[in-house]
């Protein structure tokens, strides 16, 4: 069961994950209340969260309500848009989605079966290619997933500190691992203010690599960058100021190119939006893969 009720300014969305493709016309049904002088909306954004069309419900409110969700053969996402003119709430609940989700293609490959007397399935290991004498330094600054204390490689970045619990600047803005596992948490930012966690400096990689890691964020307009070098050189961006449900529930796992010459990783926290509150992130899980095979180097 998932809920959203917030003070809200003009136009605040809640969106979902991107969906890769629908095949045919599907359907979204809800619960939902507004205050006086607030309305919803559900939206087709595209996958980087342009609106294509809105539509309000035709049922009144609580429902539940039943909303066509047409074919699409491009990625979009399904957003609820709460517009008031004054203040308000929306709140949104028993949020069902249903469709004929466009199957992955896939490239043909061969197989090799070895032949074998009995029937017993071996256990799945993990395989890793091993530090390369070139990475090797950037692993032991950059690997970590804050179970075992402090890093090597994040040594004291102002403000930043490791948690096992949900914790937010509100109830409705919580960040936090399901499991209770040890996370890395940014301190709390306003409007216009950014935290900022950098490695420690290791040779320049050789070749690219793959960074992989996971994050969380509870506050709308608030953002996630990955830089090299420095807080303002090559930044790619790990998240977009609109925020989805799932940011919110559960760290989400990302993998991004660290380009070959780096020699320092960069995250930066910002905060863009001035009528949402403070903000708060957390981050998890970091570690080199190989570029051709994707598996871990470290």
């Amino acid at each position: 069961m998932c809920h959203w009720m917030e003070n809200l300014a003009k136009n605040q969305f809640l969106m979902s994950d991107p969906i890769r493709c629908q095949s045919s016309d599907g359907q979204i049904q809800f619960k939902y209340w507004t205050t006086k002088d607030t309305t919803l909306e559900v939206c087709i954004l595209d996958e980087e969260g342009s609106v294509k069309n809105c539509e309000k419900p035709s049922d009144p409110s609580p429902g539940p309500v039943q909303m066509k969700i047409p074919a699409s053969e491009t990625p979009f996402r399904i957003a609820f848009r709460a517009d008031n003119s004054k203040s308000g709430f929306v709140a949104v609940d028993e949020v069902f989605y249903e469709a004929e989700i466009c199957r992955a293609t896939t490239t043909s490959t061969t197989t090799t079966t070895v032949a074998t007397t009995t029937t017993t399935v071996a256990p799945t290991t993990t395989t890793t290619v091993g530090p390369k004498p070139n990475v090797a330094k950037a692993c032991t600054e950059l690997k970590c997933n804050f179970e075992g204390g402090s890093c090597v490689g994040y040594p004291n970045s102002t403000g930043w500190f490791r948690s096992k619990e949900r914790i937010g600047p509100a109830l409705n803005q919580r960040i936090g691992t399901n499991d209770g596992d040890y996370y890395l948490a940014s301190p709390v930012i306003e409007y216009k203010q950014e935290a900022v966690l950098e490695s420690g400096e290791f040779p320049p990689l050789e070749e690219d690599v793959q960074y992989t890691f996971s994050y969380s964020r509870g506050t709308y307009g608030s953002q996630l960058f990955l830089c090299t070098q420095n807080k303002t050189n090559d930044c790619q961006r790990i998240s977009q100021p609109a925020l989805t449900l799932e940011e919110t529930k559960q760290f989400q796992s990302r993998t991004m190119v660290v380009p070959k010459g780096t020699t320092k990783l960069v995250f930066r926290f910002t905060h863009e939006d001035a009528t949402s509150g403070k903000a708060q992130a957390g981050l998890d899980v970091f570690n080199l893969n190989d570029i051709a095979t994707g598996l871990p180097i470290c």
